[in-house]
Formats: C-alpha cells, structure tokens, sequence
C-alpha cells in the first residue's frame, strides 16, 4: 500500500503488480493521485496483459509464466 501511494504521488499513470504465485498480473491506473481503474490479466483466462498508458503495449501471459 505504502509502494501505491507513493506512486500515486508522484505522478506514475499506471502500476503493474506480477503474482508468480497465481500466475496474474495485477494493473493499477492512476489519475489525480487516485486509482480510476483496476484490472486482473490471468495466466488460462486471458491470453495477454495490455497498458491501458501505452498504447500497443502487450505482454503474453504465457511468456511471463512459464
């Protein structure tokens, strides 16, 4: 939580938390130092995660977790 606030503060649009664990990929988008969107990419539910800041950016679930 600590980690979130301070990138909150300083501006960071959007936070990606990697759960090797569970095989997801937790993805925060921050504005006017808020969460205003949240989302959970899952390794065998979706095939990819994808930036809501960077357009085109996508990183494959299953090259992340092999």
């Amino acid at each position: 939580i600590k980690k979130t606030d301070l990138y909150q503060q300083c501006g960071v649009k959007e936070y990606w938390l990697v759960d090797p664990k569970n095989e997801s990929v937790h993805a925060y988008i921050f504005e006017n130092n808020d969460i205003a969107d949240y989302k959970l990419f899952c390794k065998g539910t979706q095939e990819y995660a994808e930036s809501e800041c960077f357009k085109g950016l996508k990183v494959v679930l299953k090259d992340v977790f092999l």
